[in-house]
Protein backbone atom coordinates (compact mmCIF):
# COMPACT_ATOMS: atom_id res chain seq x y z
CA UNK A 1 0.00 0.00 0.00
CA UNK A 2 1.01 3.46 -0.78
CA UNK A 3 1.87 5.60 2.49
CA UNK A 4 0.05 8.86 2.91
CA UNK A 5 3.37 11.05 1.99
CA UNK A 6 2.81 8.96 -1.45
CA UNK A 7 -0.29 9.35 -2.04
CA UNK A 8 -0.65 13.10 -1.54
CA UNK A 9 2.59 13.52 -3.84
CA UNK A 10 0.74 11.47 -6.82
CA UNK A 11 -2.99 13.27 -6.17
CA UNK A 12 -0.99 16.79 -6.39
CA UNK A 13 0.56 15.73 -9.80
CA UNK A 14 -2.51 14.38 -11.25
CA UNK A 15 -3.95 17.41 -10.34
CA UNK A 16 -0.69 18.92 -12.33
CA UNK A 17 0.12 20.44 -9.30
CA UNK A 18 3.84 21.22 -9.80
CA UNK A 19 6.13 20.08 -6.79
CA UNK A 20 9.16 22.13 -5.95
CA UNK A 21 11.18 20.96 -2.89
CA UNK A 22 11.10 23.39 0.50
CA UNK A 23 12.91 22.64 3.39
CA UNK A 24 12.27 19.04 4.96
CA UNK A 25 9.06 19.05 2.33
CA UNK A 26 7.19 20.28 -0.78
CA UNK A 27 5.45 23.37 -2.28
CA UNK A 28 2.88 23.55 -4.39
CA UNK A 29 -0.43 25.08 -6.00
CA UNK A 30 -2.87 24.93 -4.04
CA UNK A 31 -6.06 22.85 -5.66
CA UNK A 32 -8.70 24.57 -3.81
CA UNK A 33 -8.28 27.75 -4.82
CA UNK A 34 -6.69 29.96 -8.04
CA UNK A 35 -2.98 29.84 -6.53
CA UNK A 36 -1.00 32.32 -8.40
CA UNK A 37 2.20 31.19 -6.22
CA UNK A 38 2.79 27.61 -4.44
CA UNK A 39 0.76 28.39 -1.20
CA UNK A 40 0.61 25.14 -0.23
CA UNK A 41 2.98 23.19 2.15
CA UNK A 42 3.36 19.54 2.05
CA UNK A 43 5.58 17.16 4.79
CA UNK A 44 5.67 14.23 6.45
CA UNK A 45 4.59 13.93 9.87
CA UNK A 46 7.13 11.92 12.37
CA UNK A 47 4.34 9.35 12.79
CA UNK A 48 3.86 9.07 8.81
CA UNK A 49 0.65 11.05 8.44
CA UNK A 50 1.19 13.80 5.25
CA UNK A 51 0.72 16.96 6.50
CA UNK A 52 -0.39 19.96 4.35
CA UNK A 53 -1.14 23.60 5.03
CA UNK A 54 -2.20 26.22 2.94
CA UNK A 55 -0.81 29.44 3.36
CA UNK A 56 -3.82 31.34 1.67
CA UNK A 57 -5.99 30.26 4.15
CA UNK A 58 -7.88 27.01 2.52
CA UNK A 59 -9.15 25.07 4.99
CA UNK A 60 -7.62 21.31 5.56
CA UNK A 61 -10.31 19.54 4.75
CA UNK A 62 -11.06 21.53 1.33
CA UNK A 63 -7.82 20.85 0.52
CA UNK A 64 -8.44 17.20 1.06
CA UNK A 65 -11.43 17.10 -0.90
CA UNK A 66 -9.75 18.98 -3.45
CA UNK A 67 -7.41 16.36 -3.94
CA UNK A 68 -10.07 13.65 -4.00
CA UNK A 69 -8.93 12.15 -0.83
CA UNK A 70 -10.49 11.48 2.22
CA UNK A 71 -8.95 12.54 5.98
CA UNK A 72 -8.21 9.06 6.60
CA UNK A 73 -5.88 8.65 3.30
CA UNK A 74 -3.12 11.01 5.62
CA UNK A 75 -2.78 8.87 8.14
CA UNK A 76 -0.97 5.86 8.48
CA UNK A 77 -3.24 2.81 9.10
CA UNK A 78 -3.81 2.25 12.94
CA UNK A 79 -2.72 -1.01 13.96
CA UNK A 80 -6.00 -2.98 14.83
CA UNK A 81 -7.24 -4.22 18.49
CA UNK A 82 -5.08 -7.57 19.23
CA UNK A 83 -7.57 -10.62 19.31
CA UNK A 84 -7.47 -12.95 22.70
CA UNK A 85 -4.34 -14.40 21.92
CA UNK A 86 -2.74 -11.42 21.76
CA UNK A 87 -2.68 -11.34 17.54
CA UNK A 88 -3.20 -8.69 15.35
CA UNK A 89 -5.94 -9.55 12.52
CA UNK A 90 -4.45 -9.14 9.50
CA UNK A 91 -6.52 -6.47 7.17
CA UNK A 92 -4.35 -5.66 4.27
CA UNK A 93 -6.19 -3.77 1.33
CA UNK A 94 -4.82 -5.52 -2.23
CA UNK A 95 -2.69 -3.54 -4.38
CA UNK A 96 -4.28 -2.66 -7.48
CA UNK A 97 -3.67 -5.12 -10.32
CA UNK A 98 -0.46 -4.34 -11.78
CA UNK A 99 -0.38 -3.89 -16.08
CA UNK A 100 -0.47 -7.62 -18.31
CA UNK A 101 1.64 -8.54 -20.52
CA UNK A 102 -1.77 -8.53 -22.73
CA UNK A 103 -2.16 -4.65 -22.12
CA UNK A 104 1.34 -3.38 -22.73
CA UNK A 105 1.34 -5.11 -25.96
CA UNK A 106 -1.89 -3.37 -27.16
CA UNK A 107 -0.70 -0.18 -26.13
CA UNK A 108 2.31 -0.62 -28.32
CA UNK A 109 0.66 -1.81 -31.04
CA UNK A 110 -1.96 1.60 -30.89
CA UNK A 111 0.82 3.68 -30.85
CA UNK A 112 2.10 1.64 -34.38
CA UNK A 113 -1.55 1.77 -35.30
CA UNK A 114 -1.74 5.63 -34.66
CA UNK A 115 0.04 8.06 -37.41
CA UNK A 116 -0.39 11.14 -35.38
CA UNK A 117 0.87 9.65 -32.22
CA UNK A 118 3.64 7.88 -34.52
CA UNK A 119 4.66 11.15 -35.83
CA UNK A 120 4.68 12.86 -32.51
CA UNK A 121 7.37 10.71 -30.90
CA UNK A 122 9.72 10.14 -33.77
CA UNK A 123 9.86 13.35 -35.03
CA UNK A 124 8.44 16.05 -32.36
CA UNK A 125 10.25 13.95 -29.82
CA UNK A 126 12.57 12.75 -32.08
CA UNK A 127 13.01 9.45 -30.15
CA UNK A 128 14.43 6.64 -32.63
CA UNK A 129 12.67 3.67 -33.46
CA UNK A 130 15.22 1.29 -31.43
CA UNK A 131 13.91 3.35 -28.65
CA UNK A 132 10.16 3.54 -29.15
CA UNK A 133 10.55 -0.59 -29.46
CA UNK A 134 13.15 -0.80 -26.52
CA UNK A 135 11.39 1.15 -24.33
CA UNK A 136 7.74 -0.90 -24.81
CA UNK A 137 6.60 2.58 -25.40
CA UNK A 138 2.81 2.57 -26.01
CA UNK A 139 -0.56 4.64 -26.61
CA UNK A 140 -3.34 4.61 -24.58
CA UNK A 141 -6.87 6.22 -24.88
CA UNK A 142 -8.84 6.93 -21.66
CA UNK A 143 -12.69 6.75 -21.43
CA UNK A 144 -13.07 10.73 -22.46
CA UNK A 145 -11.12 9.51 -25.52
CA UNK A 146 -7.91 11.65 -24.61
CA UNK A 147 -4.41 10.29 -25.99
CA UNK A 148 -1.42 9.04 -24.01
CA UNK A 149 1.84 8.01 -24.54
CA UNK A 150 2.68 5.36 -22.19
CA UNK A 151 6.09 4.58 -20.54
CA UNK A 152 5.13 0.84 -19.06
CA UNK A 153 7.62 -0.15 -16.77
CA UNK A 154 9.35 -3.71 -15.26
CA UNK A 155 10.20 -4.08 -11.90
CA UNK A 156 11.41 -8.30 -11.41
CA UNK A 157 10.91 -9.29 -14.17
CA UNK A 158 7.12 -7.91 -14.48
CA UNK A 159 5.05 -4.84 -15.73
CA UNK A 160 4.28 -2.50 -12.65
CA UNK A 161 2.63 0.56 -14.49
CA UNK A 162 2.50 3.21 -17.11
CA UNK A 163 3.72 6.69 -16.27
CA UNK A 164 2.20 8.49 -19.49
CA UNK A 165 2.20 11.81 -20.43
CA UNK A 166 -0.60 13.66 -23.00
CA UNK A 167 -0.65 13.82 -26.74
CA UNK A 168 -3.28 16.14 -26.80
CA UNK A 169 -1.80 19.12 -26.03
CA UNK A 170 -2.12 19.95 -22.59
CA UNK A 171 0.66 19.11 -20.18
CA UNK A 172 -0.90 16.45 -17.65
CA UNK A 173 0.20 13.13 -16.24
CA UNK A 174 -1.52 10.21 -14.95
CA UNK A 175 -0.29 6.20 -14.14
CA UNK A 176 -2.06 3.46 -15.29
CA UNK A 177 -2.97 1.52 -12.82
CA UNK A 178 -3.15 3.88 -10.08
CA UNK A 179 -1.87 3.10 -6.70
CA UNK A 180 1.02 0.81 -7.34
CA UNK A 181 4.05 1.96 -5.14
CA UNK A 182 6.59 4.58 -7.20
CA UNK A 183 10.06 3.68 -7.81
CA UNK A 184 12.77 4.62 -10.19
CA UNK A 185 11.79 4.29 -14.01
CA UNK A 186 13.96 1.20 -15.34
CA UNK A 187 15.43 0.71 -12.36
CA UNK A 188 16.08 -2.97 -13.14
CA UNK A 189 18.90 -2.26 -15.56
CA UNK A 190 20.92 -0.82 -12.40
CA UNK A 191 23.97 -3.20 -11.64
CA UNK A 192 26.37 -3.37 -8.47
CA UNK A 193 28.85 -1.15 -8.65
CA UNK A 194 28.12 0.01 -11.95
CA UNK A 195 27.64 3.74 -13.16
CA UNK A 196 24.28 5.31 -13.95
CA UNK A 197 22.69 8.52 -15.36
CA UNK A 198 19.81 9.52 -13.11
CA UNK A 199 17.47 12.37 -15.14
CA UNK A 200 13.97 13.70 -14.31
CA UNK A 201 11.14 11.84 -16.25
CA UNK A 202 10.81 9.15 -18.76
CA UNK A 203 11.19 11.50 -22.00
CA UNK A 204 14.37 12.38 -20.64
CA UNK A 205 15.65 8.83 -20.32
CA UNK A 206 14.29 8.25 -24.08
CA UNK A 207 16.11 10.52 -25.24
CA UNK A 208 19.40 10.10 -23.45
CA UNK A 209 19.37 6.62 -24.57
CA UNK A 210 18.22 8.62 -28.37
CA UNK A 211 21.18 10.36 -27.90
CA UNK A 212 23.56 7.45 -27.09
CA UNK A 213 25.00 8.93 -23.77
CA UNK A 214 24.71 5.55 -21.80
CA UNK A 215 27.66 4.32 -24.39
CA UNK A 216 29.91 7.39 -23.35
CA UNK A 217 30.06 6.65 -19.82
CA UNK A 218 30.30 3.39 -18.33
CA UNK A 219 32.89 1.65 -19.70
CA UNK A 220 32.46 -0.86 -22.11
CA UNK A 221 29.61 -1.99 -20.68
CA UNK A 222 28.05 1.49 -20.64
CA UNK A 223 25.74 3.08 -17.63
CA UNK A 224 22.25 2.28 -16.56
CA UNK A 225 19.99 5.34 -17.41
CA UNK A 226 17.43 5.63 -15.20
CA UNK A 227 14.58 8.63 -14.38
CA UNK A 228 12.76 9.72 -11.01
CA UNK A 229 9.30 11.18 -11.65
CA UNK A 230 9.44 14.51 -9.92
CA UNK A 231 12.59 15.92 -7.56
CA UNK A 232 10.51 15.05 -4.92
CA UNK A 233 11.53 11.80 -4.47
CA UNK A 234 14.95 12.31 -3.90
CA UNK A 235 15.15 9.42 -0.93
CA UNK A 236 13.48 7.04 -2.87
CA UNK A 237 16.20 7.87 -5.72
CA UNK A 238 18.88 7.85 -3.45
CA UNK A 239 18.47 4.12 -1.75
CA UNK A 240 18.36 2.69 -5.29
CA UNK A 241 21.34 4.24 -6.44
CA UNK A 242 23.05 2.85 -3.28
CA UNK A 243 24.86 0.28 -4.90
CA UNK A 244 26.20 2.36 -7.86
CA UNK A 245 29.85 3.35 -7.90
CA UNK A 246 29.15 6.25 -10.17
CA UNK A 247 26.01 8.34 -10.65
CA UNK A 248 25.84 11.36 -13.21
CA UNK A 249 22.94 13.56 -12.24
CA UNK A 250 21.29 15.20 -15.38
CA UNK A 251 18.44 16.61 -13.22
CA UNK A 252 16.82 19.68 -14.60
CA UNK A 253 18.36 23.14 -15.17
CA UNK A 254 16.34 24.71 -12.97
CA UNK A 255 16.25 25.42 -9.28
CA UNK A 256 14.46 22.03 -8.28
CA UNK A 257 16.60 19.76 -10.11
CA UNK A 258 20.07 21.93 -8.74
CA UNK A 259 18.67 21.42 -4.99
CA UNK A 260 17.41 17.93 -5.99
CA UNK A 261 20.44 17.36 -7.42
CA UNK A 262 22.53 18.33 -4.19
CA UNK A 263 20.22 16.39 -1.83
CA UNK A 264 21.32 13.35 -3.85
CA UNK A 265 25.26 14.09 -3.58
CA UNK A 266 24.69 14.78 -0.01
CA UNK A 267 22.88 11.05 0.35
CA UNK A 268 25.30 9.29 -2.14
CA UNK A 269 28.72 10.93 -1.12
CA UNK A 270 29.70 13.65 -3.39
CA UNK A 271 32.85 11.70 -4.04
CA UNK A 272 30.74 9.66 -6.92
CA UNK A 273 28.30 12.09 -7.61
CA UNK A 274 29.27 14.37 -11.31
CA UNK A 275 26.39 17.05 -11.91
CA UNK A 276 25.67 17.78 -15.11
CA UNK A 277 24.30 20.99 -16.22
CA UNK A 278 22.69 22.00 -19.55
CA UNK A 279 23.60 25.63 -20.74
CA UNK A 280 20.77 26.87 -22.80
CA UNK A 281 18.30 23.64 -22.31
CA UNK A 282 16.47 22.55 -19.20
CA UNK A 283 16.56 18.81 -19.86
CA UNK A 284 17.37 16.33 -22.64
CA UNK A 285 14.06 15.96 -24.09
CA UNK A 286 14.18 19.92 -24.88
CA UNK A 287 17.78 19.29 -25.95
CA UNK A 288 17.06 16.39 -28.15
CA UNK A 289 13.91 17.71 -29.54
Amino acid sequence: MMSPIDRVLDALRSHECKLRPSGDGWEAKCPKHDDKRASLSISEGQDGRALLHCHAGCKFDEVVSALNLETRDLFPPKDPAPQRNGAHPVRSKPAPAPLSQAQVEAMVEALKKDRAAWKHVTEVLRFSTEVVTGLWLGLYIDEQGRRWLAYPDERCGAWTYANCRSLDGEKAFRRLPSGQRTHLYRADTLEADGTAILVEGERDLAAALTMGLHAEVGGASGAAVVSMPGTEQVGMAAAELATQRLVYLVTDNDDAGEMAAAKLATRLGPERCRRVRLDTFKDLGDLLS
